[in-house]
């Protein structure tokens, strides 16, 4: 007889998720891209640290029985930064050895050269 159950993963939702608040995000969001001219571009920018590390997960293995997930001891950080450009949605990514105030206004330059932001990306150099 079935037992009617299938081995998967569950969904996961954000903890603190407030769908209220989602929803009048996505609202003030459509306001401001309707208010903004054509031609200014809009850009997403964020950075990330993933860390590469192995991570065993559940699976079905037969009862008595041990089943062996090699591992690495080292955990590599990679530090990516990265925008895209919603009406072209051109990207730039890149990865530094650390991610700062230096660090990211190297990026914020090349994003300014690759994606032709041209006048509309100002920022400042305000270093040390």
């Amino acid at each position: 007889q079935q037992h009617k159950f299938s081995y998967k993963n569950p969904k996961e939702q954000p903890a603190k998720a407030d769908l209220v608040r989602q929803k009048e995000f996505v609202e003030n969001y459509l306001k401001l891209l309707s208010g903004t001219p054509k031609n200014e571009p809009k850009l997403f920018m964020d950075s990330v640290h993933p860390t590469m590390a192995s991570k065993s997960s559940r699976g079905w293995i037969r009862e008595g029985k041990d089943k062996i997930l090699l591992t690495s001891a080292s955990r590599t950080r990679m530090n990516i930064s990265g925008v895209i450009e919603l009406s072209t949605m051109k990207t730039v990514i890149e990865s530094y050895e650390t991610i700062n105030g230096e660090t990211t206004i190297s990026f914020l330059e090349k994003v300014q050269v690759i994606i032709e932001v041209g006048k509309w990306l100002n920022f400042q150099r305000r270093m040390g």
